[in-house]
């Protein structure tokens, strides 16, 4: 039996929905995932409160257990274990249906060689988010053909140790592209922080390790990073920093999950060559926004804690920003939603609770 909010939520996003939402289900049954996408299944709602009559559009998603975020991690004899440093949103603990179905679509048109690694990590709780993401990443491009995993590029450092393999190769308007994609789940913290929060080294991690020393003529090698706060000055900082010390790599892309492209690179004619290459999905074709509940006692801590010396932009990278559409949807309030989360289920989904603006 279809779940009612798959229906509801796939009316809301396809034209066709019946069409799609029969292949998200035939492609699901094929994934054979670790752990029941269908049955998990929830709808959140969010009540009319000031300036905001209607609420803001429900938020239908699956729970994924076991990934390592989220406001509780395993429970223990004596009660939920809760962690300081987790929030529960979708790309930590929580799946959005649509982004699966879009990664389901990419996966199933990969050879069958090619689908066995991301098949494998899409299966398992621990990787499932991160690899719909790096999936998606198949999708932001035009004419886009020979999409394969992609190859070594670089000689294994130890003797008879092989040496990793791009992410994805592809070609897009004639323009061969070597594509690493980085899915950044703790960046959550510089989105509920908002300028109190700072971008972590580790965002630029291991990116750039598998392409060679020199750049290539012909060939775009690029890294896409997804995250969930848009780019700021330290941002641009960092991503300079990695493009320096990383002379095979021709540009860092990020997005977050529902805004617009940033194309950074320290060439002007690569990066605008490479935002040329960029298609975004249209206003309706995602939900929008994705919410991420956190703990506001917790937030103004780290607020308050030690400020870290940030680095410098020294504007030596040029960046295309490449915009998105986006739905016409008020979500300004003054009054922020506001949780409490009571308990949770077995399998650890918070069950929240509203609690109504404060009148003074």
């Amino acid at each position: 039996m279809v779940s009612p909010l798959l229906e509801k939520l796939f009316d809301r996003h396809y034209s066709d929905s019946s069409s799609a939402l029969s292949r998200f289900r035939k492609q699901l049954a094929t994934a054979a995932l670790d752990f029941d996408v269908e049955g998990q299944i929830k709808e959140h709602t969010f009540p009319p409160q000031a300036e905001l009559a209607r609420g803001m559009p429900s938020f239908i998603y699956y729970h994924v257990p076991g990934t390592g975020f989220g406001s509780i991690r395993t429970p223990s004899e004596s009660g939920p274990s809760i962690d300081k440093q987790l929030a529960d949103g979708i790309g930590l603990n929580r799946g959005c249906p649509i982004r699966l179905a879009h990664a389901l679509d990419v996966l199933f048109q990969l050879s069958p060689e090619d689908q066995a690694e991301p098949l494998a990590m899409l299966k398992a709780q621990t990787g499932h988010l991160s690899t719909v993401e790096e999936l998606l990443w198949l999708t932001w491009w035009k004419d886009q053909r020979e999409v394969t995993r992609g190859l070594e590029l670089v000689e294994a450092k130890v003797e008879k140790q092989r040496a990793k393999n791009i992410d994805w190769f592809f070609v897009s308007r004639d323009t061969p592209v070597y594509l690493e994609a980085k899915f950044r789940q703790t960046d959550w913290v510089r989105n509920a922080d908002g300028e109190a929060g700072y971008v972590s080294d580790s965002l630029f991690s291991k990116i750039g390790s598998k392409f060679p020393k020199e750049k290539s003529l012909i060939q775009r090698c690029v890294a896409g990073i997804t995250g969930f706060a848009e780019p700021d000055e330290e941002f641009l900082a960092l991503a300079e920093k990695k493009l320096l010390a990383t002379n095979g790599l021709n540009a860092i892309l990020y997005r977050s999950l529902s805004g617009p492209m940033y194309v950074c690179s320290l060439d002007r004619s690569t990066a605008i060559e490479l935002a040329s290459l960029i298609r975004l999905p249209k206003a309706g074709d995602y939900p929008y926004p994705y919410p991420v509940m956190f703990n506001r006692a917790h937030q103004e801590r780290r607020k308050t804690a030690s400020p870290k010396q940030r680095p410098r932009f020294k504007g030596s990278m040029h960046v295309m920003v490449c915009p998105a559409d986006q739905p016409d949807i008020p979500i300004d309030s003054t009054h922020p939603y506001r949780y409490e989360i009571p308990e949770w289920n077995a399998k650890g989904d918070p069950i929240p609770e509203y609690i109504p603006p404060f009148t003074e």
